[in-house]
This record gives structure tokens, C-alpha cells and sequence, in this order.
């Protein structure tokens, strides 16, 4: 059986679980590998959240589309636009994922190809 161990990326710095990202490299930096992170249980599991069924476009860098208001709210405007085609990354600075306010914002991040359709999906979701 594969390592499933947290790994992140050297050069963004972002933390994937073995079921965010099962790939050597980073799917955002393209040659970076992914480098194991020591230590016991996942302080970080929620740091990063990225689709696990659509494939983010190689190389291709992330825009922020939106900001939830918790990381129950983001995993909702996630789904919405995973519903669409569209692959999604969470940035979850709040451990806790009841947290609301500024402390909870969710920076909700798509490729930038990706932009214009999803700020359209969102635009009628308001």
C-alpha cells in the first residue's frame, strides 16, 4: 500500500492528504514534488482542500473567486461549482470548521481559466 502520509509542496507551500492528491508533484506547480510532512495526526487537514474528482489544469495557476464565511459555507460554494465541471481549492486558515466571521473566511480558489464561468455561477447563486 502506498505512503498516505500529508505532503506538501515546496514551493506554494500547500498540504495535501493522500485523498486530495494522490500525484507525485504539485497539481498547481507542476515539477515541484510533494514532500512528506513529519509528524503524528493532521494540525493542517483543513489548511488546503482542492477537487478530488475533476483535475485542476496543469500548471495553471489559482484565483480567488470568493470568500465563504465558514468552511461549512466553502465546502458548499465547492460543491456547486465541482457540480458545474469546475475544480475547486479551499484555503481553510480555521481549524475549527464552525468558525464564522473574518477569522473563518475561506478564500475559495479556481483555476484562472475557470474564472469568468464561475463567478457567473456564483453571481446567481446570490
Amino acid at each position: 500500500m502506498e505512503n498516505q502520509q500529508e505532503r506538501q509542496c515546496s514551493n506554494c507551500g500547500r498540504i495535501y492528504t493522500w485523498e486530495d492528491w494522490q500525484q507525485d508533484n504539485c497539481p498547481v506547480c507542476e515539477d515541484v514534488a510533494l514532500e512528506p510532512i513529519d509528524g503524528e495526526g493532521s494540525e493542517a487537514f483543513l489548511d488546503d482542500t482542492l477537487s478530488q474528482d475533476i483535475p485542476w489544469p496543469r500548471g495553471e495557476r489559482e484565483v480567488e473567486v470568493c470568500r465563504a464565511s465558514g468552511y461549512l459555507d466553502g465546502q458548499m460554494i465547492k460543491a456547486q461549482l465541482e457540480g458545474a465541471g469546475i475544480p475547486v481549492l479551499l484555503h481553510a486558515g480555521a481549524k475549527l470548521g464552525f468558525t464564522v466571521g473574518d477569522l473563518g473566511a475561506v478564500p475559495v480558489m479556481v483555476p484562472m481559466s475557470r474564472r469568468d464561468e464561475a463567478l457567473d455561477i456564483l453571481e446567481e447563486r446570490f
